[in-house]
């Protein structure tokens, strides 16, 4: 975690690989970072598949709204801009806000 990250109460960081956070981030309450999911595969137990992982990568100057969730293989450019409660399964840009279940994107900072 980098320099001057702020990070809220009740905020999970689940790193079965890696979660990197740069510096000068703000993350709100009740943000949910998964770096791994559980396989659904229909041939198999579902308490016998494996997580899959994937790094989670958190740029400087990025501001996560309350209750967003990060998923497993996300990169958060630097200065982006996660709205709060955003699903965020995809890349975001450097600078981008994004918002939504899936998260899209809605501007730019300017």
């Amino acid at each position: 975690m980098g320099d001057n990250t702020t990070v809220g109460y009740h905020t999970y960081l689940f790193a079965s690989d890696s979660i990197t956070i740069g510096a000068n981030c703000l993350i709100a309450p009740f943000v949910y970072l998964v770096d791994s999911d559980h396989s659904i595969a229909r041939d198999e137990l579902i308490n016998r598949q494996p997580n899959q992982t994937s790094p989670i990568v958190i740029g400087n100057d990025v501001w996560i709204g309350t209750g967003a969730k990060i998923l497993k293989g996300v990169t958060i450019g630097d200065g982006a801009v996660v709205a709060a409660g955003a699903l965020v399964k995809d890349d975001v840009a450097p600078y981008t806000i994004v918002g939504g279940i899936p998260a899209k994107k809605i501007s730019e900072r300017t």
